[in-house]
Formats: structure tokens, sequence, C-alpha cells
């Protein structure tokens, strides 16, 4: 598809997109064959898409981790679960094809990969982030013993020394009757890895 953005100066400037689409409040979302993507507002100015931009899509999938939300043209993203309950929100107050406000949190355009936040989600400078880790490290079904690193209200970062941290989630918690509260940095603990989804490993309590 191309466009024909009229540009400051009255010059007609051609771009080749792979996607268009016209966003509720007038502006037009757009997405190069590169994946790069830009806006263009109600002036006809165009500029690439940023961080903190604020997006119209519907929910495709919901999962136990979060939202998919489409915003075409861009690739399906993801709208963890842990970005909704910073919010006050839950995965129970959605439904698959409901409209939602987000916010763009990152592209990786090389994996095709889009991250989203709730529309009213302050993102802040450096986002605090543990980091996970690399799931080829750990294996589906095995048990470790680690260490409490990190503590939130939707669950546990736990590390293995020699593997890495990854999340255990408040929902994994309340299977045996506890909560992140009931826990303090450095807390060992035995733990299992349930799955490896989207490239993170998840744990529960053995």
């Amino acid at each position: 598809k191309y466009g024909y953005i009229d540009m400051a100066g009255n010059t007609v400037i051609p771009f080749e997109f792979d996607g268009i689409r016209e966003l509720k409040n007038g502006t037009v979302l757009a997405k190069k064959s590169d994946g790069s993507a830009f806006l263009i507002d109600e002036t006809r100015e165009l500029r690439p898409l940023k961080r903190g931009d604020v997006l119209y899509g519907t929910v495709s999938n919901i999962e136990t981790y979060g939202l998919f939300i489409d915003v075409a043209p861009l690739d399906t993203g993801l709208l963890h679960i842990s970005k909704l309950e910073s919010c006050g929100l839950s995965l129970s107050s959605y439904r698959k094809w409901d409209e939602i406000t987000v916010k763009l949190l990152s592209i990786k355009r090389e994996k095709h990969r889009v991250e989203y936040v709730p529309e009213n989600y302050v993102i802040k400078e450096k986002e605090e982030k543990l980091k996970e880790a690399t799931p080829t490290l750990f294996t589906v079904g095995s048990s470790y013993h680690g260490k409490v690193e990190g503590i939130k209200p939707y669950g546990l970062f736990v590390n293995v020394e020699g593997t890495g941290t990854a999340l255990l989630h408040k929902s994994e918690l309340a299977k045996a009757n506890l909560q992140p509260s009931d826990f303090s940095i450095g807390q060992e603990i035995d733990v299992k890895v349930e799955s490896i989804v989207d490239m993170k490993a998840r744990l529960c309590i053995p």
C-alpha cells in the first residue's frame, strides 16, 4: 500500500506502507514492511511511533498471564497481567473482542514483539525490571531450591543459583494458601517450573 503524506511546506512525499489505519482520535497509524511504525497527526505531520503513545485496539486473546491486543496494522502485542494489576485491573474485566485503549511500552521489530500497558499506567523513564532467566536454563517439571530476590503485589521473583530468576505468580502461591506478603527478601523456597511462556519461566509450589 502507498501513503502520500502532505508534509509542512505543502510537499507531497510518497511512503510505501505495509498497512495503514485511522484511529479514533483522528490520527493515522502506519507500518512499513520493515516493521517500523509511524503516527500521522491531524496536521498531516509524520513521526515515528514512540513509547507512551496512546493506541486503540481490541482484545484478541486472553491468557492467564495477560491480554493479547490487536492494534492493526502492528503485530499483536501483550498487555501483561502485572501491568493490569498495578492499575487495579484484572483479566476478568475483559472479554475477547472488547475494545481497549492502551499505551505503547515497547516494540522489538526483530522479534515481532509488541508490549502494551493500560491507558492510565505511568511509564517510568527506566522501568524497574528484574532480569528473568533464559528459559533454556530451566526445565519444565524440574524442582529447584532458590531464594526470594524480589517481592511484588503480583508475586515473587525467585533466584536459583546458577540458573537465573523467574516469577512465582500470586495465583500459584494462593493454591498453597500463601501470598507475596508472607515472604521476605532472601528467604529460601522450593519451587517447580510449571511452564515456559513468552520466553520466560513460570514457577509453582511443588
